[in-house]
């Protein structure tokens, strides 16, 4: 798609661009010709259809892919852009991931790769969870991953990334799989970057996450 404006004016520069605009000297006119640049874009399964591709989108289909490939979530319990209210805002959560019953048990941040997993982005998942309630959070940059648990006490960090069974269990089956030695999602070795924080102390505070 282009769109020619055309001036009368000598110029002694006979073409060079700036941004989307090309701008050409024609027998001395001036010719501005407008082009629209289609944006990059990637597949999402999720809302089955092209999207415009960036570097959170990126990041965003390969996590996709993680959760899918080597957490074992069919791609039907996952979903992206999913819009929700908090307080009286609009807010929109990158990735949530259905259990069995129909209910969320995972919702996941994602940011670019430059973007720092930092406590404020921590912070901002955390809020989220005040409306959507699930048990798991993760946050990730591509690079690394963060996964985080709420329990009775609050929050901890995990260590290891839980895999689509581990999230359909509730506390008295994963006690239960533990006491009998059933550790196999514990030892399960995903792609995914481990916490570099996995040693941490369960708080009262539900909008805090404790290190040891």
């Amino acid at each position: 798609m282009e769109i020619r404006i055309i001036f009368q004016i000598i110029i002694a520069v006979r073409e060079f661009r700036v941004g989307g605009v090309q701008i050409i000297l024609q027998n001395k006119y001036l010719c501005v010709k407008l082009v629209v640049m289609p944006q990059q874009s990637i597949w999402d399964p999720l809302r089955k259809k092209m999207v415009a591709e960036t570097p959170e989108e990126d990041v965003r289909q390969w996590f996709v892919r993680i959760l899918n490939e080597q957490a074992g979530v069919p791609m039907h319990l996952m979903m992206s852009e999913v819009a929700f209210s908090f307080g009286e805002k609009d807010y929109r959560a990158d990735i949530i991931v259905y259990g069995r019953r129909g209910g969320p048990v995972m919702a996941v941040e994602c940011k670019r790769e430059r973007t720092d997993l930092s406590q404020n982005v921590l912070d901002q998942i955390l809020r989220y969870n005040m409306t959507l309630n699930v048990r798991y959070l993760a946050i990730t940059n591509g690079k690394r991953t963060v996964v985080c648990e709420k329990g009775k006490n609050g929050y901890s960090y995990m260590n290891h990334f839980p895999d689509f069974e581990e999230m359909n269990m509730n506390v008295d089956e994963m006690n239960q799989c533990v006491g009998a030695g059933c550790d196999k999602t514990v030892q399960r070795k995903e792609e995914v970057r481990q916490s570099e924080e996995p040693k941490v102390a369960k708080t009262g505070d539900a909008g805090k996450v404790s290190k040891m």
